[in-house]
């Protein structure tokens, strides 16, 4: 938790890697799943909500 920028954040890293953040600033709350596919790509998941919109993506991730 990040006081001065009202931010939370919780990962998890074990059979899968989640994360959820929270921005209170911002009224913004995310949530992401990822699915390592090969040694650089995953496959996310993630969903995000605001007081307009509600956001679901589904994506292909990877460094290069």
């Amino acid at each position: 938790l990040l006081a001065m920028q009202a931010l939370a954040k919780i990962e998890y890293k074990g059979w899968i890697k989640a994360a959820i953040n929270y921005d209170a600033k911002a009224a913004k709350a995310e949530a992401e799943v990822l699915e390592n596919l090969a040694n650089n790509k995953d496959l996310v998941i993630s969903h995000s909500i605001t007081a307009n919109e509600n956001k679901s993506q589904l994506s292909l991730r990877w460094n290069w």
